[in-house]
């Protein structure tokens, strides 16, 4: 099998042009037919799945173009077994573990063992990969178990490698081809855990700031590590924030013209990552004014509080701490994914509000 993007459209135009390469001898593949329907997912998520089968026009193998969110010989998506490991490796057991990802206790039993048994190999193997990307990262903390050191190792290696896999794949689109794309996938994707459509899993308290601070005069921005394209699709019908006020990390990208028609064309590379002290001065280039309000989630957002709020003047800084696993989801120390650790510690004698869901926010989605 060979790993393709959950894009269907996009699989199609990239076979037709000799795109997609044999994963055993390089040869270009072209289109062949259709493997046997699947089943994956489960409750609102669970859709029915036929891939894609290539043949290589050089060696003549056949090869099943799996979607990227899809496993092979796995009923369930690759972000929930994802999440599993994750809330495993935390220190959940399996009860509670199945509980939060909605499948069985046998399910869940079976991910971890089989994951247990390879994990140290991942562990050397993301290690070294995830050194090989980044330069500058000198070890990867220990956790206090070969189950959680490889997923510590899966984070680090995804946080320096993610984005560019994500580059290359979504290079060759032009810009507004990729945010027509995300927004048909946002009117049809669910939340495999809520069950919720993506773009209405906005925080009530978060609308209702912006509503009110925009009401006062004031100028809203997204500020976000996610991907500029991504987030300019549905943040202006999600939290009323034009595309033109949405900072994020951006690919490189080339002026094309195609057919007589100018177009902006995605490249395959990062070109600036919106995250950490990225995003001060991201804020600096974009915006040209140091904020005198910034809000964030994770330790990613630390220097854009510290720089707001370092500011002349009347400043707020604001740090949302997730502890609600009822109604939302609770991180904050020990995930690998939004860690929150240096704010909690060095929030409150920086005069920052901290805001504990639980006991802060009545409501967390709107409706509900």
């Amino acid at each position: 099998m060979t790993t393709v993007s959950p894009d269907p459209v996009r699989v199609e135009s990239e076979l037709a042009a000799g795109a997609l390469l044999c994963p055993s001898c390089g040869g270009r593949l072209a289109p062949w037919g259709w493997a046997r329907p699947r089943d994956v997912g489960r409750g609102h998520d669970r859709s029915r799945v036929r891939p894609r089968r290539s043949i290589c026009r050089g060696c003549r193998r056949t090869h099943v173009l799996l979607p990227v969110s899809m496993l092979a010989r796995r009923g369930d998506f690759a972000a929930t077994i994802g999440r599993a490991l994750e809330l495993k490796a935390a220190g959940l057991g399996q009860r509670p573990v199945a509980a939060e990802v909605g499948v069985s206790r046998s399910t869940v039993r079976g991910w971890l063992s089989r994951f247990a048994a390879v994990a140290e190999r991942v562990r050397v193997h993301l290690t070294r990969w995830a050194l090989g990307l980044d330069a500058g990262l000198v070890r990867i903390e220990p956790c206090g178990s070969g189950f959680a050191d490889a997923i510590a190792a899966i984070a680090a290696a995804g946080e320096a490698g993610l984005l560019e896999i994500l580059a290359t794949t979504h290079s060759g689109l032009t810009a507004d081809t990729f945010i027509a794309a995300a927004r048909d996938w946002m009117a049809s994707a669910r939340h495999p855990g809520t069950g919720m459509a993506y773009d209405d899993m906005v925080y009530q308290p978060m609308l209702e700031l912006l509503h009110y601070l925009r009401d006062e005069g004031f100028s809203t921005w997204i500020v976000s590590g996610g991907g500029l394209h991504f987030i300019r699709a549905f943040a202006e019908s999600a939290y009323g924030i034009p595309p033109h006020q949405v900072i994020g990390t951006t690919g490189k990208a080339s002026y094309v013209v195609t057919d007589g028609q100018p177009v902006i064309m995605k490249d395959p590379s990062i070109f600036f990552i919106d995250d950490k002290a990225g995003k001060p001065l991201a804020i600096e280039a974009r915006i040209g004014k140091r904020p005198i309000l910034a809000a964030g989630n994770s330790d990613g957002d630390f220097q854009m509080l510290e720089w707001t709020t370092s500011g002349e003047g009347p400043r707020l800084g604001i740090l949302i701490h997730h502890t609600d696993a009822e109604r939302e989801f609770a991180y904050d120390r020990d995930s690998h994914v939004g860690r929150l650790a240096r704010g909690l510690d060095e929030g409150p004698d920086r005069g920052w509000l901290i805001v504990d869901m639980t006991r802060d926010w009545e409501r967390i989605w709107p409706g509900r």
